[in-house]
């Protein structure tokens, strides 16, 4: 069952560095529910909507797995999302991924990240408005750290 969930996660990896959203949501139970930075997706419907957003935010998006771990209907990932922002502007983001299966398909996927270094990182390309704005609340959480 562990070889089979791993190759599930890479399957749909591998469909989504295709842009193949398709292919990645048949991955899915109907009803699946996605959790990501962003929000809670509930089913196949909403998750599509989330991975076409997704996919059309960036010109370019790749992800590498760096660890894969499957524990009996679960599995946990750590990888690596490489993005190109329209603008041209390349960045890397490390992510983790909380899957649960259910007869072979995913019942529930948590990803988490920083979603403030991946601004932090993209606002000096958006302007200096953008730029300034990001690194005020950087500096504000920060704020004794260093």
């Amino acid at each position: 069952m562990g070889d089979e969930l791993k190759s599930i996660v890479r399957d749909m990896h591998e469909a989504l560095n295709r842009r193949d959203i398709e292919k990645a949501i048949s991955y899915f139970d109907e009803n699946a529910v996605m959790k990501q930075p962003e929000g809670t997706f509930n089913g196949t419907n909403e998750i599509r909507r989330y991975l076409e957003w997704l996919l059309g935010t960036w010109s370019e998006l790749e992800f590498s797995e760096n660890a894969l771990v499957v524990e009996g209907n679960r599995a946990s990932q750590q990888f690596t999302a490489n993005a190109t922002s329209p603008q041209g502007v390349k960045g890397s983001l490390l992510c983790l991924s909380l899957y649960e299966f259910e007869n072979q398909k995913v019942k529930e996927l948590n990803v988490t990240y920083d979603r403030l270094s991946v601004a932090n990182h993209f606002a000096e390309s958006m302007g200096w408005l953008s730029k300034k704005a990001v690194s005020s609340i950087v500096k504000q959480m920060e704020k004794g750290l260093r």
